[in-house]
């Protein structure tokens, strides 16, 4: 496909290979090949079959019934941004919703709006990754968006070297602590560079509704970090409104673009504790990973945990508590079934168990950036909640139209959504308590 754009408006396209190609033979046929009969049982991995290009509700309506009447399995895309192939699908009709465009601000009723605008906040108040891609300036006058004062500190070292790690990385992640009990919001990471065996960790710190450079308050740790012995970069800028910082494009991948995700919530006891960063940084120090994989932090926290008890969602009830979301990106440069397969063994038996170590009071994760076989979904990204949602999803789709992989309903069907099958006594037994917890609490 060459190098490109995570192509919103192209059939089956996805962000990276990982989703579009299948797990048997044939994933790598030649299109085009004097040798192509050597191929004849070449298939086309796990992309769509069939897509409908919906524009309205009403044709949503028609390809919803259409998919009914013949019992096909469907899938639902909109931009392909996807950390589980949940939008493709071998043998499958997908919907295809990203020409649905005509949904504006102004029609929503005041009380939507409400909700939006004090949504908007919390967001910016309890995390924002340092990379969001904006389409526009101003997404809306109604929800501004405010001015800021961005700072970035970044230190190498060698993924051996206990300084880097003591340093380099408690000391960033006490930074960050810090600073999000002061309402400060940022973003640690954690890279591992081209050169084998050389690793960066940097802070990246948005100071909102001010462009007062005098803070500085990352220059004060720069500082400290040098007189150490270590050797940081510092950055900092202002800007008159948030979204000018970051990207206004899309992101531009190569053909051999790959990629594995998992996630993990840390605790507001653990992260804000006093030795809670360290033993974070301990943890990861012990974290395998290769040349082009990353770890990076979203904060919670804010008005998500002011919320606690006051708003009822589907969410686990761990994020209504916790202070930061470790994510996992695995970079997987070849377009290889086996590789592939590996590495997903190696998430979900070797890295997610670490990664859920680093604070064993809370087992839950973030949806969208998922384990792709993850064996307890259920409880891992719903929790208690699993039961009132499985009811829901009993009442209203019976027939199992719509399955995805790790989704609410999932557990009664393989991994594609292709074939059901039994569910386990534990399985049962585990939503019955969940069911009974919901009806009582």
């Amino acid at each position: 496909m060459g190098s490109l754009v995570v192509d919103k408006g192209r059939l089956g396209a996805l962000q990276d290979w990982v989703w579009e190609s299948g797990f048997g033979a044939n994933e790598t046929c030649p299109l085009i090949n004097s040798t192509f009969q050597s191929f004849p049982h070449c298939h086309q991995g796990r992309i769509p079959v069939y897509s409908a290009l919906v524009e309205s509700s009403a044709q949503i309506q028609e390809a919803v019934r259409f998919a009914r009447a013949h019992n096909l399995h469907l899938v639902v895309r909109n931009t392909g941004h996807d950390g589980a192939g949940r939008s493709s699908g071998p043998d499958s009709f997908q919907i295809h919703t990203h020409r649905l465009k005509g949904i504006t601000e102004n029609s929503m009723p005041e009380g939507i709006a409400t909700v939006l605008s004090w949504l908007g906040e919390s967001v910016l108040r309890s995390g924002l990754p340092g990379d969001s891609f904006w389409e526009e300036e101003s997404p809306s006058e109604r929800f501004p968006i405010p001015p800021a004062f961005i700072e970035k500190l970044s230190v190498r070292g060698a993924r051996s070297d206990v300084e880097f790690w003591r340093l380099g990385a408690t000391t960033q992640l006490e930074a960050l602590r810090d600073l999000n009990r002061e309402g400060i919001v940022g973003q640690f990471e954690l890279k591992h560079l081209a050169e084998r065996g050389s690793m960066e960790v940097s802070l990246e710190v948005y100071n909102l509704n001010t462009t007062d450079i005098s803070s500085n308050r990352m220059n004060v740790l720069r500082v400290a970090l040098e007189r150490s012995g270590l050797h940081p970069t510092f950055l900092s800028r202002s800007v008159s409104k948030l979204t000018s910082a970051l990207r206004h494009r899309g992101d531009i991948y190569p053909d051999d673009y790959g990629i594995l995700m998992g996630s993990v919530i840390v605790s507001n006891t653990l992260f804000n504790s006093s030795r809670g960063p360290q033993r974070i940084a301990d943890r990861l120090s012990q974290f395998p990973m290769a040349i082009g994989d990353t770890i990076f932090t979203s904060n919670l926290g804010g008005r998500v945990t002011d919320s606690q008890g006051l708003i009822d969602t589907s969410m686990h009830p761990a994020w209504r508590s916790s202070s930061q979301l470790f994510n996992f990106v695995r970079y997987l440069p070849y377009k290889s079934v086996e590789g592939k397969i590996t590495a997903m063994d190696d998430l979900t038996q070797v890295q997610m168990p670490i990664l859920y170590a680093l604070d064993p009071s809370i087992r839950a994760s973030y949806l969208n950036l998922p384990d792709p076989n993850q064996k307890d979904a259920p409880q891992v990204y719903w929790g208690k909640n699993y039961g009132q949602l499985l009811r829901i999803k009993r009442q209203w789709d019976p027939d199992d139209l719509f399955v995805v992989r790790s989704g609410v309903g999932s557990e009664n069907w393989d991994v594609e959504g292709l074939c059901k099958q039994g569910m386990s006594v534990l399985a049962r037994f585990q939503t019955f308590l969940d069911a009974l917890a919901w009806h009582f609490r």
